[in-house]
């Protein structure tokens, strides 16, 4: 069976033609497509390949690109890697590396207690005989889970007949990074006719002249812009916007710190960039922008004006 692949010249992952950006690393890809022959799909017997990579193709391909998104997102935060579990029983085996690397703190912490009775580095001897099966069978099994979590994610359910909300809906992104810039623009708006549609700012002094005018729905916000850091950045745009304009944050800040602020500040929702998946961004943005449009609404008797 033939079928057509981009592969990712910096992680080397494949990805479907119609993808700019690489789902594992964000990379772009270049625009020049291989058509690959497919092997049959072998037996659950004989799947061995490191990871459970043919499992996950398997899954990958009754999925949309955003689920496939998703998808790898979730299973490059939980995947093990059977070759590393082996040289940590290897090495350290009579301390329980390999399970503390494998997430069974439990075992892990009772080989370390019981250490010096020298059975843990017995029992670890024999592991190294089994463990990269059974960390392929993890593999297998976690991948099946994600993918029954990811079927029941869906595209937020646009109703076009919500009174006062305006379509398309316009996102103005203030974003500093052009490549993390063009990833986020892909994330939301994936064709011309799509429901969001995304204008793209460099810099807070642009951003802020851009929302004087009108026509911006609601702005997705990286706290690490050159001129400002932090709930500063949050602060300087909604100054300029008060509540008019609601604001989701998009950035690789996760402190604590950050995220309080910025909510008391009133910011719509709190995302992390290598947490979020094309459908928890989307479904954040439109949530954050039904409940402003709705209220609009209601005081202006039907009729929105869209700043």
């Amino acid at each position: 069976m033939k079928q057509t692949l981009n592969f990712c010249a910096s992680c080397g992952m494949p990805a479907t033609p119609d993808t700019a950006f690489c789902p594992h690393c964000a990379t772009p890809l270049a625009a020049s497509p291989v058509v690959v022959t497919m092997p049959p799909a072998p037996t659950p017997s004989v799947w061995l390949d490191v990871g459970g990579l043919d499992r996950e193709t398997l899954l990958l391909r009754d999925m949309t690109p955003n689920q496939q998104m998703y998808f790898m997102s979730e299973m490059g935060k939980i995947r093990k890697n059977p070759s590393t579990a082996f040289w940590w029983a290897f090495w350290l085996g009579g301390v329980g590396a390999q399970h503390f690397y494998l997430d069974n703190i439990r075992r892990g912490v009772i080989y370390l207690c019981f250490f010096w009775t020298s059975v843990p580095v017995i029992v670890s001897f024999f592991e190294l005989f089994t463990i990269k099966r059974k960390v392929r069978d993890m593999n297998e099994q976690a991948a099946i889970q994600v993918a029954e979590r990811v079927s029941t994610c869906t595209e937020p359910t646009v109703h076009r007949s919500a009174p006062g909300l305006g379509l398309p809906i316009q996102v103005l992104l203030v974003e500093d990074d052009p490549y993390a810039a063009a990833y986020i623009s892909a994330q939301v708006c994936q064709d011309p006719g799509d429901i969001f549609q995304v204008e793209w700012k460099n810099n807070i002094l642009n951003a802020v002249s851009r929302l004087a005018k009108p026509g911006i729905d609601v702005v997705l916000l990286d706290l690490g812009m050159p001129e400002l850091g932090g709930y500063k950045t949050h602060l300087a745009i909604t100054s300029a916007v008060g509540k008019t304009v609601p604001v989701v944050i998009l950035t690789g800040d996760d402190s604590a710190v950050s995220q309080d602020i910025t909510k008391v500040q009133g910011a719509a929702n709190y995302l992390i960039k290598q947490r979020t998946s094309s459908i928890e961004l989307r479904r954040a943005i439109y949530e954050a922008v039904v409940p402003v449009t709705a209220s609009k609404a209601a005081s202006d008797g039907g009729l929105v004006a869209r700043r």
